[in-house]
């Protein structure tokens, strides 16, 4: 097997891993396939798990994936979404640019959706006893 190869089996493997646990299909690992239909396939692949699904690929891979670049096409096959993540972990290494810093090129939305956040209440919360703040050394800022 030649070193792009084994590169491709490892990056399909590590994008069927990530599918199988974001969608919770554990049960069927076994008889996932490049062939494998996803979208409009299998039931546990909605709309909203698109999206879990592609942050959880742009966390597992480092990879941005911009909006423009989400059509039906890649999330037909379990094999044409690891092309797909193949070509933006190569184009990476090629040009050298970590695209998962700063701006998410309008999917910063996607990583709040997958992400917990912090509620108004909980952020307006007093302060825990014995906690310093800025009010409690003398208000201001530091």
């Amino acid at each position: 097997m030649t070193r792009s190869a084994e590169t491709s089996q490892a990056i399909f493997e590590d994008v069927k891993a990530v599918v199988v646990v974001t969608l919770d299909i554990e049960d069927q690992a076994d008889g996932l396939r490049p062939e494998t239909g996803l979208y409009g396939e299998l039931p546990e692949l909605d709309s909203l798990t698109v999206v879990k699904l592609i942050v959880a690929l742009r966390k597992r891979f480092g990879i941005e994936i911009k909006m423009e670049e989400i059509v039906g096409d890649i999330f037909e096959t379990l094999g044409r979404l690891a092309a797909f993540v193949e070509s933006k972990v190569r184009w990476q290494r090629l040009s050298g640019v970590d695209d998962t810093q700063g701006e998410t090129s309008g999917f910063g939305w996607l990583t709040a959706l997958a992400e917990p956040q912090v509620t108004p209440t909980e952020a307006a919360a007093p302060p825990v006893r014995g906690t310093i703040t800025p009010a409690s050394r003398g208000g201001g800022a530091p």
